[in-house]
């Protein structure tokens, strides 16, 4: 199968939801991962830490 450069391997359609908020909430209902400190400050070391849930 040719690989398209914009949609990858095949045909590919992805629906986004444009309310953070509702995204937000079923992210921290279904997935609670919160990044840690360390790791944190090596992704992200100008923001301060904040738990992502909860």
């Amino acid at each position: 199968m040719k690989r398209d450069p914009i949609l990858g391997v095949g045909n590919q359609t992805y629906l986004l939801d444009l309310d953070s908020d509702r995204v937000y909430d079923e992210l921290c209902r279904t997935h609670p991962f919160t990044v840690d400190k360390a790791q944190w400050e090596s992704l992200f070391p100008h923001i301060e830490w904040r738990s992502s849930c909860g």
